[in-house]
Parts: C-alpha cells; structure tokens; sequence
C-alpha cells in the first residue's frame, strides 16, 4: 500500500506539473492555506498596518534555511518601503530566536497577536519585486520566499545592502554564538584564515532530504559516486593551491561524502548533517545548520563546487553574504 501511494502521488505530482506553471509552488501555498488559517475570522487583531514574516508549524513543505533568511530580509524591505512595522513569526522545525536575536530591530511577535483568519489578512508568496502595498490591507503575511535584495539597484541596493539589513535584523542567540565560538577556537578559525567550500549532492550519495527510498530518490551507482569523490578531491587540491596558507573548511549535505577520504589538511566540522525541513524539530540538525553558516560567513573566500550530480545551493551563497564575502560556483574538474 505504502509503495502504492507513492506511485500514486508521483502520477499526480508529474501530472500537476505538466499543466500548472510551477506546481510545487502551488502545492506549497495549499498546504499553507489549509493548515495556517481560519475561514471564519474576517477582522484583523490589530489596527497596526504591519508586514508579518510568517512561517508556521503546518505546511509539510517549506524553503531551505537560506530561503527562510531571504524571504525574512525581503519582508523587511518590503514593509520599510512602505513604512509599516515589520515582525517575524517563526516556529516551524525550530523557533527562531533559538537560534538568532533581534539586534537594532525587535521584529518578535507572539502567535496570539497575528491574525490568523483567511480574509482578515493577504499573502505575499515569492516575493521577488518591491511591490506597494495596498494602503486598505492592515496585515499583510510574507511566506516561503523571495528575494527582494538580490534585485535592487542604484540607491535603493546601497540602502538595502543585505549584508547591512541582515545584521540590523539578527544577531546569534548566546548558544549559537557559543557553538560558533566552540569551533573557532578548536580549530583555530579567525576571520578570513580560511577558505569556505561547500558542495550540496541532494540524493546523489544517499537520502538527504527524504527518510527512506521513495519513487523521488535517485542514488548514483557505486561507480559514479566514486568518479564523484575522485573529481570533487581534484577540485579542492586545486583550491588549496590556489589558496596556499589558508586553511580549507569542507562542508556539505552529504554525510556519505564527508566521510569519504579527502586530502590531507582539509578541515570537516562534526556534528549532524542534514536538511532543517526534512529533520524539522531536530536540534542537533538545526543547530549544526546555523553554525556551518556563520563560519562560512568567516571565510576569506566562499565557493559552492557544481557540475553534473551537485545542486547550485543557496546556502553558501547566504554565508557568504551573511561575511560580506567573496562568493564563487565553481565548477568541479573532471578526472581524466
């Protein structure tokens, strides 16, 4: 039955896909529509006209933690430009302020101030584009995404320099800070020591993002996924002379590929690898996922590794733009 409804829900995913434009996206809003809000409420609790960032424990799927950051960035662009308060809501998988503090901005909001009702508020999905907001909504929810800095320009960019707006936002909570602290010191990690290599295989080498084998997971013959570990070692010798005297931190999705044989001297943090949506309420996971971040924020240099079988993440990408960091893809070398 169990590998039948599998099979059911991959017909109709691939079906969904062939006739809505973006259906995971569709699938997503459903799902948040169905399990974050009420049909009866029609009043806002608040006469505040305010931008809430809102991401609930409900809806299954949800955006990658980078995601989560960009969308929380964006929704403060969003409301300063139109001049509303600004708060963040966030308990699904893990309460925010677990992790990160209000630091210039105290965007805190508890859940029995927001309104939950469907019409007594409007969604922003994907919020791309600074958009005015309508003067005659009072609350207006940001959710799942977007990425409003990336497209600035002019004045506006060097006002909203997301580097700037992310520490006006945040500030590591005093155990993540102690976590990150922890490692630095273990392993001697001052600012700009280092290089920063991350490489995100998805279910390349084993499930990442799902708990067992599904009609969805994909894993490589034994062959490729050596030729894989081959080519990325080549890649990171290639890096280290490249950056000759400088440490080189290796992070990744991959559990199976952490543990394989690397050069000598390259740097792996311990700790739990994994996906914050597909091990939501683990806090070893969790915490690993923020520290990771903050030290590849730390680098001197950030470089994602892509090629056939790796995924061009965002993750370090928002390290390095959390660091204010150099950033480059690069594109993993072939063994001949």
């Amino acid at each position: 039955m169990g590998l039948l409804m599998q099979r059911v829900r991959s017909t109709a995913s691939r079906l969904m896909g062939a006739v809505v434009p973006d259906a995971y996206r569709l699938r997503l809003r459903l799902r948040c529509l169905f399990f974050m809000y009420k049909l009866w409420p029609f009043r806002s609790v608040s006469r505040e006209k305010r931008v809430i960032c809102y991401y609930r424990d409900g809806s299954r799927d949800c955006p990658g933690l980078a995601d989560r950051l960009k969308a929380m960035v964006s929704g403060y662009i969003l409301a300063a430009e139109n001049g509303r308060p600004y708060y963040i809501y966030h308990d699904h998988g893990f309460v925010l302020q677990d992790y990160l503090e209000p630091a210039e901005i105290d965007w805190r909001i508890e859940l029995s101030d927001i309104s939950t009702g469907f019409w007594a508020c409007r969604r922003l999905w994907y919020t791309d584009s600074l958009v005015p907001l309508d003067a005659s909504v009072p609350e207006y929810h940001s959710l799942c995404g977007g990425d409003i800095a990336e497209g600035l320009c002019g004045d506006l960019r060097e006002k909203y320099d997301f580097h700037r707006v992310f520490h006006a936002l945040f500030r590591p909570s005093a155990a993540l800070q102690q976590a990150i602290d922890s490692y630095c010191q273990e392993y001697q990690l001052t600012e700009d020591s280092y290089i920063a290599v991350h490489i995100r295989f998805l279910d390349f080498f084993e499930n990442v993002e799902q708990p067992h084998d599904t009609v969805y997971t994909r894993h490589a013959s034994p062959e490729q996924q050596a030729e894989m570990i081959e080519s990325i070692n080549l890649t990171l010798e290639h890096l280290l002379q490249r950056h000759a005297g400088k440490k080189l931190l290796l992070f990744s999705d991959s559990p199976v590929f952490l543990a394989a044989p690397h050069p000598q001297g390259i740097i792996i943090l311990p700790g739990e690898v994994g996906h914050i949506y597909a091990h939501a309420g683990n806090q070893g996971v969790t915490l690993k996922a923020f520290v990771d971040m903050f030290i590849i924020a730390r680098a001197a240099h950030v470089y994602s590794i892509v090629g056939p079988g790796t995924h061009p993440s965002g993750y370090s990408y928002m390290g390095a733009r959390i660091g204010n960091k150099p950033f480059c893809r690069m594109e993993r070398l072939r063994c001949e």
